[in-house]
């Protein structure tokens, strides 16, 4: 309840003390669910450092009690913190996994796109979204299908970054002082949607 209400550190207690019960139970299952919940509430808190040792713990319990539903929610869960971090070669690694069903999968390669994003791959970033959204059309999911368009769109304006500006002194002309403010209100705005993640 604290959690979904926001109140992270009531929250944060509850799982510290959950945790340590299950730890004296030796429930590994419930070890590695709790693992993950910190791990999610962590990234909700902003601290990525400890979002993705929480889920490496929670990961590698996953993987000794052969849990493929943990070991994909871990794993995305690890992708999303290496994002976060501009760690793009862990994000890929994460992601990599196909395992789950297609809903997974289609989330799984549109992050695969925002990692490619991150380091300047326009092309590869384009194949990753364009495959993610045409999975997210098959199954009608309509934010899936809005996040694919925005990534590309993205994608596209990145790609081409800096090229208006090289125009305008290419043919010499200026931004003229009557509309520098909504110029700029104008890159501004395009920075902020650079950081879109779906959810």
């Amino acid at each position: 309840m604290a959690y979904n209400q926001g109140d992270y550190d009531a929250a944060s207690d509850f799982f510290e003390r959950s945790l340590a019960q299950q730890k004296a139970l030796d429930d590994r299952r419930n070890v590695a669910a709790i693992l993950e919940e910190m791990g999610r509430l962590a990234g909700k808190k902003g601290d990525y450092r400890l979002m993705r040792r929480q889920c490496t713990e929670s990961l590698a319990l996953f993987r000794e009690l052969g849990d493929k539903r943990g070991i994909a929610n871990s794993l995305h869960l690890l992708g999303i913190a290496s994002l976060q971090q501009a760690d793009y070669v862990a994000a890929r690694a994460s992601f990599a996994d196909e395992s789950g069903d297609q809903e997974a999968q289609g989330i799984s390669l549109f992050n695969l796109g925002f990692a490619a994003r991150g380091e300047g791959d326009w092309e590869r970033a384009n194949l990753m979204y364009s495959r993610s959204l045409e999975m997210f059309r098959r199954l009608g999911n309509k934010r899936g299908i809005v996040g694919c368009f925005v990534g590309i769109a993205l994608t596209l304006y990145l790609s081409t970054e800096g090229a208006g500006e090289r125009l305008r002194e290419e043919i010499g002309v200026p931004v003229p002082p009557s509309e520098q403010p909504y110029y700029e209100l104008a890159l501004t705005a395009l920075h902020t949607r650079a950081c879109y993640e779906l959810p």
